[in-house]
């Protein structure tokens, strides 16, 4: 079954890779492609030609049907890695594998997630896309124990809206503000005006 992901999330996540990064990614996607190919992809592409990005890409239908199996496959790929440790991760899934499950199946796979992210010192990005999108932001919400933030990307006719459920960060906790974003030279500035109680956010 062929599916179209919403390139928002990821055009965002790529934001948070810099080319100077001295640290290895390690992005895992049934449409890899996307990340190399964004107008927002230079400095993905500037580090995998310096062989510090490590692409993977599954099979979303494979990954529904073999639930926790699949996830311990998937980290056992990756620990075989020198360079995993105190690397980034991006995960890029479908919302099809979060909204079939329960609140508890949920925390069972994520509990594979943290005690591999807390193992190996990692920065763990999710990235969920697809036609569930919604619901499946409502599940994360129920699990935010397990993230240091949850956001959500939506288009606002020339800008994107950046939604915080809530997000901890150095200065304190930023929750239920929504910030806009306008595109520049490949990448986004926040939109003159708009700010949260907590300053200015800037993504850079």
């Amino acid at each position: 079954m062929s599916k179209t992901f919403d390139n928002q999330g990821v055009e965002f996540a790529l934001q948070a890779i810099s080319e100077k990064s001295e640290q290895d990614v390690f992005i895992l996607s049934s449409q890899i492609d996307i990340f190399f190919e964004s107008p927002y992809s230079s400095a993905v592409n500037g580090l995998f030609n310096k062989g510090k990005v490590h692409p993977f890409t599954f099979n979303s239908d494979t990954a529904l049907k073999k639930k926790l199996h699949f996830i311990r496959g998937l980290l056992a790929e990756l620990k075989v890695y020198d360079e995993l440790f105190g690397s980034t991760v991006i995960l890029h899934i479908n919302t099809d594998l979060i909204t079939p499950y329960n609140h508890n199946e949920l925390i069972e796979q994520l509990k594979l997630y943290e005690s591999f992210t807390r193992r190996y010192q990692l920065t763990f990005i999710f990235i969920a896309t697809g036609l569930e999108v919604v619901r499946a932001r409502m599940l994360m919400r129920g699990l935010n124990k397990s993230f240091d933030g949850i956001v959500y990307v939506s288009n606002e006719s020339t800008v994107k809206a950046l939604e915080y459920d809530y997000w901890s960060h150095s200065e304190g906790v930023i929750a239920g503000e929504t910030v806009l974003l306008e595109a520049s030279n490949n990448k986004f500035k926040v939109s003159e005006g708009s700010s949260t109680e907590h300053g200015k956010i800037i993504i850079n």
